[in-house]
């Protein structure tokens, strides 16, 4: 496996309250840094989907929050892309044509209120042929923590992480994909955006084609997370990049009609294959 050539920290809010109270700076100004820091790194604005909380609030329940328990530090695993096999056929990658022409990757993580990481390295793996869907997962050592906050009045208990380093990565294969292999029908148009049907019916052997993967580097995705002391799934923020196009080659089987599919939020990355 390839090893990170670059690990670096991304400041998270929290960091940058911290820092910015500590130095005397009033809401105002730590709000426009906020800002400024978000739009820099394409980080996620605190409150939710939809309507995000303004960072002067952020920033003022930032500092009234008190910790409340240290949870240590755990290694979470993300799985940043899949190679989704077509049913009945294989998926297969070579993300090395040549020693001048190596892939490489930019990986981003974090949670906007935590610190982040941002990964980067050269792969010169080859992926062969697969019948199950292809995962490539990076490990990241987090480091958990307890906040008692108060939000419009409200008080409750927030869990912080932050992303130490890259501890890792690897390839994996699912046993089963959710996606792959469903009824076309079975697929809910409001969330999945289609390709154009993929008709096999009248041919008789494998055909094998090369798809690309959709890496757009202005969209981030989020990932839920479990860590071992905290009872509950938590959100990774995910932006990646790569130096030059990423394709697959795709064997299909004779008898069926493909249909691509990718989320219409979130990850895109490789297309889902349905049925019919």
């Amino acid at each position: 496996m390839p090893e990170a050539e670059l690990d670096e920290p991304v400041a998270g809010y929290a960091e940058i309250v911290a820092e910015r109270t500590a130095a005397g700076e009033d809401l105002d100004a730590i709000a426009a840094e906020l800002a400024a820091h978000a739009a820099a790194y394409d980080l996620p604005s605190a409150g939710g989907r939809g309507v995000p909380a303004p960072f002067r609030a952020l920033a003022a329940a930032l500092q009234r929050r008190k910790l409340v328990e240290d949870l240590g530090r755990h290694v979470v695993s993300i799985t940043w892309l899949t190679l989704h096999a077509p049913p009945g056929g294989t998926v297969a990658a070579e993300l090395e044509q040549a020693r001048s022409s190596e892939l490489g990757f930019t990986l981003s993580v974090g949670t906007g209120v935590g610190a982040g990481r941002k990964l980067a390295w050269t792969s010169t793996d080859t992926i062969e042929p697969a019948a199950n869907c292809v995962q490539l997962t990076q490990d990241l050592e987090v480091h958990a923590q307890r906040f008692a906050v108060n939000r419009g009045g409200v008080e409750r208990e927030e869990i912080q992480l932050d992303v130490v380093r890259g501890a890792g990565n690897g390839v994996a294969n699912t046993r089963r994909c959710a996606l792959c292999g469903v009824a076309a029908k079975e697929v809910d148009d409001f969330d999945f955006e289609w390709g154009d049907p993929f008709d096999l019916r009248e041919f008789t052997g494998p055909l094998s084609r090369e798809v690309a993967a959709r890496l757009e580097s202005n969209r981030s995705f989020e990932l839920a997370v479990t860590v071992p002391v905290v009872n509950a799934k938590l959100g990774l923020t995910v932006k990646r990049e790569a130096s030059r196009q990423l394709t697959a080659r795709c064997v299909f089987t004779g008898g069926r009609v493909y249909r691509a599919y990718w989320p219409r939020e979130g990850d895109a990355g490789f297309p889902a294959w349905a049925l019919g």
